[in-house]
């Protein structure tokens, strides 16, 4: 009788195994059949993905996890990152298959007169001063949006609306030390939202527990005659509910050295307790005909070696850009230096690698991503189209990389019976 029972619970105990591993499994749609020209999907996987297993371990547990616990994607890079078309069908992809934490990191780019994201938007009545990280003169620091923004005036004021009925519970604001005050209002009901002041070497946090979730709030800020408030951006989270947070940090031009020649920046990125770090430049590098190989490797070397000193244990993804023309004549040649020289740095420090150059063919099918009309008129840039190609890509080899590791984990659990 005992071992009748013993048979039945182990059964039982398997198919729950595999239900959980089946529940567990990710399977994006796939690509269109008219981009099968486009890009490779049988080369489309993230290379020493074992790498990222302690993401997967907390990736895990939001599945599970019956408290509020947050993983953190940090994705920096150059101009495709900024506009987010890409990101954001990575970002939308993550948080359906993982929860959603919140929005992330956002910045008020509309009073910085430059684009950004369509998902949310910032306005002010007043005029700011800008900053851009890969400016060499710069008026003013810049932080961890990648940018700056300041203000003289006594009085400043700035309008938050999340777009497609997104909202948020706890607000977090970065701005550089001065003797400002702030207040943040729910424009809806004109409350007043309390807040705690977190002050570190160089700048100060900001912040706001909200009782109830909002998509909106307006941000009041006062400043003594000769003191200026600078803002270096705002972080938004669903305090009550588990999930990803993908912040995206990306400026027009920006390469490599730009972020990690930068103080300020590198350290205000522990505000975002990165689990992952996505670094996607390469594009601004490629135009110099000049490049080489080994210039390309040191640059990526010390950028690297700036992450893993404040993020020593957070698993980092390299990609290469995907195709476009030098000076709108020619595919890139330049583009498969950086590529190589990102491949190796990646296999010789053990990061995780995403070849896009590779799997999109670039030596052989730039024209192709032309004709198809992927690439912008500027042939650097990408269409609509483009952008969310990149992003299924993407999607779908981090779902084969974690669906690998679920079957790993299953295999293990097997063979321990």
């Amino acid at each position: 009788m005992n071992k009748i029972l013993c048979f039945f619970i182990f059964i039982f105990h398997s198919l729950l195994i595999q239900a959980q591993d089946d529940t567990f499994g990710w399977f994006p749609s796939g690509i269109e059949n008219s981009y099968t020209q486009a890009c490779a999907s049988y080369k489309n996987y993230i290379l020493n993905s074992e790498i990222l297993n302690p993401l997967f371990e907390k990736l895990l547990q939001l599945k599970t996890a019956k408290n509020n616990q947050k993983v953190n994607f940090v994705h920096i890079g150059d101009s495709h990152i900024q506009a987010d078309m890409m990101t954001s069908v990575i970002r939308n992809a993550l948080q359906n298959q993982f929860g959603n934490a919140g929005r992330g990191l956002v910045f008020p780019y509309q009073a910085a007169k430059t684009n950004g994201p369509n998902d949310y938007l910032f306005g002010s009545p007043y005029n700011w001063t800008s900053s851009r990280i890969n400016k060499q003169s710069r008026p003013i620091e810049v932080g961890i949006s990648g940018f700056g923004l300041q203000t003289n005036n006594n009085f400043s004021m700035l309008d938050f609306k999340q777009k497609q009925g997104i909202y948020f519970d706890k607000i977090r604001l970065i701005s550089q030390k001065s003797s400002h005050g702030v207040d943040f209002y729910n424009p809806s009901d004109s409350i007043v939202f309390g807040f705690s002041k977190k002050s570190k070497s160089q700048w100060d946090a900001y912040d706001i527990i909200l009782p109830y979730k909002i998509d909106a709030f307006q941000l009041h800020m006062h400043t003594d005659q000769m003191d200026t408030m600078n803002l270096f951006g705002v972080i938004l989270e669903n305090e009550s509910q588990k999930g990803v947070l993908y912040h995206t940090i990306g400026a027009n031009g920006a390469k490599y050295s730009d972020y990690f020649n930068n103080d300020f920046f590198k350290n205000q990125l522990t505000e975002l307790k990165a689990d992952c770090y996505i670094i996607s430049m390469g594009t601004n590098e490629a135009q110099d005909n000049d490049l080489s190989y080994m210039d390309m490797y040191d640059v990526v070397e010390k950028s690297v070696a700036h992450i893993q000193s404040i993020s020593p244990n957070t698993p980092i993804i390299l990609t290469t850009p995907s195709c476009s023309y030098l000076k709108k004549k020619y595919p890139n040649p330049n583009l498969n230096t950086v590529r190589a020289a990102l491949e190796h740095f990646a296999f010789t420090h053990q990061l995780a690698f995403y070849d896009l150059y590779t799997i999109c063919q670039c030596e052989s099918q730039t024209d192709v991503w032309r004709s198809s009309n992927l690439l912008n008129n500027d042939l650097v840039h990408y269409t609509q189209k483009g952008y969310q190609l990149q992003g299924d890509l993407f999607n779908q080899a981090f779902a084969n990389a974690w669906n690998y590791f679920i079957e790993t984990k299953k295999s293990s659990k097997t063979e321990d019976k």
